[in-house]
Order: structure tokens, then sequence, then C-alpha cells
């Protein structure tokens, strides 16, 4: 672990200094959390994955006692896991869920209850199909073409739909990562993540310039409140009172953004739906290995391959577009 890790894990927060909200747990489930935090705390993870697995799994907790549910680590069980699932998660997009129940999962398992493994869990439009999430050419230009959005409505749309960026990476987007000709993206991985440059699409500068100067309109307004306040580096900031970066394990992203863009347009979709769909309709474009390297580099993928599986993309459906596609055609016989 180098000196400059453990330098910036000396400045984490201790388990009392955590805000814990409105959750009030019994003293066995706090013992478990205060050894979960710990693991947390002492892996070689970033702070942000530390908050987000942490704020997860007292989240899950919190549904399954208000349910009068198991919560206590070792007696959840398969019927819990089902409700967190089915009705627990109600209203958000199926990677959200999954992304929440496979945090918790890990929490289990950490204190010996491996119920999750054991599960065939399907998640609609998720990562287990990846072939199936995406928007048809048709439905996006529906979804891009839809007046009424916020601007920040539309600027998050801009860069997932049109420049294939994750939820987490818009989240994460900073102004001092914005550029005259694109985006430094720090996406997911340990140690804070890999970074990439993403350059812009066709008038995805100019909806950032917007973003730019409505997010400084935010903090004049809060400053005239509050002169001493000072905003968080984050391009997105919450549209409240001393607004601040959206929490990653949160929902107040999808709630305040994304659910508002599929209201006003008709069109559902899940977190990587976008994402997919960008890079699919990238690729039958100009389906050529070159534009396949070049999505690869883009949206953080290290190997084409997983860049095919990601955008769904089958050996038949390579064979049908090259033939489709090649100038050469085998001369007619007489």
């Amino acid at each position: 672990m180098s000196v400059a890790w453990n330098e910036k894990r000396r400045n984490w927060p201790a388990i009392g200094s955590v805000p814990r909200g409105e959750y009030l747990f019994p003293d066995t489930v706090e013992e478990d959390l205060q050894a979960w935090w710990r693991h947390l705390i002492d892996s070689n993870i970033n702070w942000h994955t530390v908050k987000a697995n942490w704020a997860a799994t007292r989240r899950c907790i919190k549904l399954l006692m208000d349910a009068g549910l198991n919560y206590e680590a070792y007696a959840v069980d398969r019927d819990d896991i089902i409700f967190l699932r089915e009705d627990g998660f109600a209203g958000l997009s199926p990677d959200t869920v999954k992304w929440y129940i496979m945090l918790f999962g890990r929490y289990l398992k950490f204190n010996g209850n491996s119920v999750i493994d054991g599960m065939d869990l399907h998640w609609q439009n998720s990562d287990v199909h990846p072939g199936k999430d995406w928007l048809e050419r048709e439905q996006a230009a529906v979804l891009m073409a839809c007046d009424g959005y916020t601007v920040h409505e539309r600027t998050a749309l801009v860069l997932m739909l049109t420049m294939g960026l994750r939820r987490i990476e818009v989240l994460r987007l900073r102004v001092d990562g914005i550029t005259d000709d694109g985006v430094i993206v720090c996406g997911k991985g340990h140690g804070g993540g890999k970074y990439r440059f993403v350059p812009y699409s066709k008038g995805a500068r100019l909806q950032i310039q917007e973003m730019l100067r409505w997010r400084e309109m935010q903090i004049s307004d809060e400053r005239d409140l509050d002169p001493d306040y000072e905003p968080d580096p984050e391009l997105f900031l919450t549209q409240t009172r001393h607004p601040h970066h959206y929490n990653e394990a949160g929902t107040g992203f999808d709630k305040s953004i994304l659910r508002g863009i599929r209201d006003k347009s008709g069109v559902e979709f899940s977190n990587h739906t976008l994402r997919r769909t960008f890079a699919r309709l990238t690729y039958f474009e100009n389906p050529t290995e070159r534009t396949l390297e070049i999505l690869a580099s883009i949206l953080g993928h290290e190997d084409t391959k997983v860049t095919l599986r990601y955008i769904g993309v089958s050996e038949d459906e390579k064979s049908d577009v090259m033939l489709s596609q090649s100038w050469f055609r085998s001369p007619q016989r007489s």
C-alpha cells in the first residue's frame, strides 16, 4: 500500500463520526456494521466505494426492518432478498436495484451469510442480459427531441446518450475536468477509478457550457444566503438549499434528473440503457474493427470483445452487417 494511500486513509472519518441520519438499529446490528466499516476502511478501495457499500447496506437493513422481515446479517434469507428486489426498491431502475442488492450481499457474505450466492436472480434490462438493454434509433431520436427538459436533465442525457458516460461517471465529473475539446472522466474501479478523455459529441460542448452557467447561478444564489458557502468541485450539484454533489450510493440523481427524463419523454430506460444505445448505434453506423477500437477507448473497455458483448452484437449480426455493407460483389456468371 502506497504512502499516498495511507495518508489519504488517515483523513477518513472514524466509525463514530459517520452520519447515521434517521437510522436507529439494535446494538447487535450496529456491531456488525462497525465490523463491516472497519473491513471497508482496511480494504484497498477508494472513499466513494467505502461510502457506497456503507450506505447501501444500511438502506437495505432499514427497508427490511420497516417491513417486519429479517434484517440481522445471519438471519436474512431468500424471501427477504426477493422482497428487496420486488417491493423494497419499487420505482427504481433495474440496474439500481441490482446495485443495492449486490452491495448488500457483500455485507451478508462478510458476516457468513451466502444466501445471494445460491439464488438465481434475474434483472430485467440489466447487465445479466446485456444484449437486450438498448433503445432503437427511433426511440433515441424521441428522447433527444423531447421538449421541456431542465438544464440538468438535458446535460445528463447528452453525457450518457451521446457520449457514452456511465451514471457514476456523470456524478464524478468535475468542473476542472471540462476542457475545450472534451471531458476527463473518472471511471469505476479501485483507487478512485481509471481516468480517460472523452471528446465532445456534436452539440455537447454548448450544452455543458450552459450547464456551467446554470451552476454558477446556483452558487451565486447560495452565496447570497451564505457568504461562506464553498461548492463541491463536481459539475452536478443538488437542486436544494446548500447545493452539494450527489451521493453515489443514493437515489437523488435518479429521482431528480433521470426520472424527469423518463416522465417527459415517455421512454423507459435503465442506468446503462443510454450508454449501450450510444455504443450500439455508433457501431452499426460504421461497423468496422476501427470503430470498435475507438468505442472501446471511449467506453473505457480494455478489450473490444467486452465492447461487443456490451452492445449485444452476435457473430451472426457481424456477418450480416459485413455482407450488407461490403463494396465487393462477386461477378455474375453468364
